[in-house]
């Protein structure tokens, strides 16, 4: 049983405004929109309209006359470090004049939720000054920085993530949080819907506009406006929450072709009055409802069925259930947006509703709620609705309440794809937050943030969020909300979470910026499509990347690219060294390559790696590996690589490393008279090198190419019913002038067949396996180790 409070109009608490509506002549507020037609409000008006009133029924002062120009950067593009790191922060400063300032300015360096950690006094020389910052634990650490002018002071910000992949949420979950909501949800059914629908004349004769109302619980209504095609057909819905606020404007008029667009008000008041209605409103929403003097966002934050958000919720609930209805509209395409209010509001509705496809958010608000209580230096999460309480003995209510309308608690249950965007200078909306509710999101979902952005975003991070978004959102909806009704194609890249193309049509320019977006120690599997283009980029996945699969359009146009080489210089005029010249390497675990090219493209200068691998359980299927000396480095003592209908080229001991790697139907292609393989084995591994049923090929001119030599005493490399070129030397195996290492390596072979593949010059310490011993070499013994690991199943 639910209790219902009084049947009394939200409106009607405060006499002094239903009095003031009824002197001016205004329409009644909670009842049903009448037909207004569309207005017509010239921008001088919308502009004046789009100012937000404070709790006071004011709007607050702008400031005025010239500032000083602060620029606060990073020594690292990406603002996130390590636990004790130090970051270096370079502020440049302009004065007012348009000279570079000299002079004293004051920094302050806090923790996320403003508590100050250290400050002092710089002196700025050439408009230039430097500071050191870092943090002791994950989190959001952030300087403030403030230049004294003539006219006042400047103040600007930058913050720093501190391992923030470690950030995990303080709220709770309520045993019985889906089963209120549930209940929440029959509470509205039981609402009478008392329907109306106001159609009126758009700009598009081409689109149905309409202005609807319902009745919400608590006999409060709900507006929105709703625009589609006249020709019927089957429409994507997209519906769009705002951001917080009362402001003196209409719902913006949204038109798309092939969409039905729902444009929502989350407040009990009409969207289709006169601008003389709101300009006499919307100043005493804050002051005239029940006495209350805070913002609506943190009305009743005590009691979980009367808090403000408990109603606003089930109107979005009960709008998308309207929307959902229409006979146009396209039940496998429902995209829900927002920012900030609306960000959060989206969320909250992705965790409770199934029938929505695609969630696009921004700096979502309701994140985290308890994490300054139950994590001092955290932020809450907007609108930190526990610092005001009506009254002290009601916090631990208001701390209970927080769980049901916390985006941490209803992540978990979103099942919708999920493109959210932050910036890490939000004070409104903590990174924290956001980055705890995204931790809690199980479906695909690509967490894209802008080191330099606050509420709102730069405009370069802005249009790169879009991009992103666009490329994600054709990913899982299979078309981008401009396509027309007849469209309902599934794209050929659902399914994956990333696409990269060099030529920007893709979601990242870069595989190195998808591999960097898929979360650390992943417990989910990613998969990144990379279309065909030339990526000049020396690629890392480190070893807390895991499950990660990196799929190319084609072997042949898919290539990664680069051309360090052992003798070249760094930046600190030392030589790079074998293990640095890497093109890619990898140390994740469950990493997986398809139809990819690795290159190298030194040349014949030496040492240069095209592939580095020392993660555990990688795979390669239908990958080229190119280069000259030292092509494939399979490192890594106890990792285990998988090479499947791969080709390999090189000069001398380019297959190379101390791993177990099983070679399946590969190519091997030697480029000069010299050694394929230079195994580091360890003694306690069985298996090294295992090459099955690959082929051993070379031009004509070669005629002198060793099956392998021991770079380590005890290395193991097996060819098991390879097919052998004439350019393989019949004595097979060399020593590497190591006596000794004749009686430790393990060079062994059963079936080889071709020119090559001639037995009985082989040198005597190598050995010819029997068929039983043959039978070993299977996948499953010679990668199976601890964990049975099989990448064939």
């Amino acid at each position: 049983m639910f209790c219902m409070k009084p049947l009394v109009p939200a409106w009607s608490r405060g006499a002094a405004f239903v009095l003031t509506c009824a002197v001016v002549g205004l329409a009644s507020p909670a009842t049903a929109q009448t037909d207004a037609g569309r207005l017509r409000i010239d921008s001088a008006a919308a502009a004046r309209m789009a100012v937000e009133y404070t709790s006071e029924g004011t709007p607050a002062p702008l400031p005025a006359g010239p500032m000083p120009r602060l620029t606060l950067t990073c020594d690292r593009e990406s603002a996130v470090y390590k636990v004790g790191e130090d970051a270096t922060i370079t502020m440049q400063v302009q004065g007012v004049d348009g000279n570079p300032y000299e002079g004293k300015c004051s920094y302050r360096i806090t923790d996320e939720d403003s508590k100050t950690l250290s400050e002092d006094t710089l002196i700025v020389r050439g408009g230039k000054a430097v500071q050191r910052m870092k943090g002791d634990r994950p989190g959001f650490y952030r300087m403030y920085v403030t230049v004294p002018h003539s006219g006042g002071e400047k103040t600007d910000l930058v913050t720093i993530g501190v391992e923030p992949e470690r950030i995990q949420p303080t709220q709770t979950q309520p045993d019985d949080f889906m089963e209120f909501w549930m209940g929440q949800k029959l509470r509205l059914d039981a609402t009478p819907r008392d329907l109306h629908r106001v159609e009126f004349d758009g700009p598009d004769e081409a689109f149905r506009y309409e202005y609807i109302d319902f009745r919400n619980v608590d006999n409060k209504r709900f507006y929105f406006l709703m625009t589609q095609p006249k020709v019927p057909g089957k429409y994507q819905i997209q519906f769009r929450i705002p951001g917080a606020g009362i402001y003196k404007r209409h719902v913006p008029l949204t038109t798309k072709p092939g969409t039905i667009c729902v444009e929502v008000s989350i407040h009990d008041f009409p969207i289709n009055q006169s601008t003389a209605w709101y300009e006499e409103v919307i100043p005493r929403y804050y002051r005239l409802i029940n006495g209350k003097k805070e913002r609506y966002d943190k009305w009743d934050n005590h009691d979980r069925e009367r808090y403000y958000y408990n109603s606003v919720i089930l109107g979005l609930w009960r709008t998308l259930d309207i929307a959902c209805e229409e006979p146009n509209a396209d039940m496998s395409r429902v995209v829900v947006t927002g920012g900030s209010q609306g960000g959060g509001l989206s969320l909250a509705l992705g965790g409770l509703d199934r029938r929505i496809s695609y969630l696009n958010i921004k700096y979502p608000v309701f994140c985290d709620h308890t994490a300054g209580i139950r994590e001092p230096g955290r932020q809450p999460g907007w609108p930190r609705v526990l610092d005001v309480v009506e009254r002290p003995e009601l916090l631990p209510d208001a701390i209970r309440t927080s769980a049901y309308y916390d985006n941490c608690n209803f992540a978990r249950f979103v099942t919708a794809p999920v493109f959210i965007a932050q910036g890490f200078n939000d004070r409104v909306c903590p990174p924290g937050g956001t980055y705890a509710a995204v931790s809690l999101i199980r479906s695909p979902k690509m967490f894209y943030v802008d080191p330099a952005s606050a509420h709102q975003f730069t405009p370069m991070a802005a249009k790169r969020s879009t991009e992103l978004e666009a490329g994600f959102r054709a990913l899982h909806l299979g078309s981008s909300d401009t396509v027309g009704a007849a469209s309902g194609a599934k794209s050929p890249l659902r399914g994956y979470d990333f696409v990269v193309a060099a030529d920007g049509t893709g979601m990242f320019r870069t595989i190195q910026e998808a591999v960097n977006a898929c979360r650390d120690y992943s417990e989910r599997d990613y998969r990144i499509f990379i279309k065909s283009g030339r990526y000049r980029e020396k690629l890392v996945i480190p070893g807390w990347k895991r499950r990660i699969t990196l799929v190319g359009e084609d072997v042949e146009t898919t290539v990664i690219t680069y051309d360090d080489h052992a003798g070249k210089l760094d930046a600190e005029g030392k030589k790079m060294g074998t293990f640095r010249s890497f093109t890619c390497m990898v140390s994740g675990t469950d990493i997986s390559f398809e139809n990819i090219t690795f290159e190298n493209t030194a040349g014949q200068v030496g040492q240069a790696v095209a592939m580095h691998v020392d993660g555990d359980r990688c795979v390669f299927r239908n990958c080229r590996f190119l280069g000259n000396q030292d092509t494939l480095l399979a490192a890594g003592e106890t990792s285990r690589q998988y090479f499947d209908s791969c080709t390999i080229e090189g000069t001398t001991d380019f297959i190379f490393g101390p791993a177990t790697a099983l070679f399946r139907k590969c190519t091997i292609l030697s480029k000069k008279n010299s050694y394929i393989t230079a195994a580091s084995t360890v003694q306690a591994r069985e298996f090294g090198f295992v090459f099955l049923h690959c082929r051993l090929v070379a031009d004509s001119s070669h005629r002198k190419v060793y099956l392998g030599r021991p770079w380590r005493l005890y290395a193991a490399t097996a060819f098991i019913g390879c097919e052998m070129g004439g350019h393989i030397v019949p004595e097979g195996w060399h020593n590497w002038s190591k006596p000794e290492a004749e009686k430790t390596a393990r060079y062994v072979e059963y079936g080889s067949t071709g020119p090559g593949g001639g037995m009985t010059e082989r040198v005597g310490w190598s050995r010819q396996l029997t068929a039983e011993e043959a039978g070993r070499y299977t996948i499953e013994k010679v990668l199976g180790g601890y964990d049975g690991w099989n990448p064939t199943r």
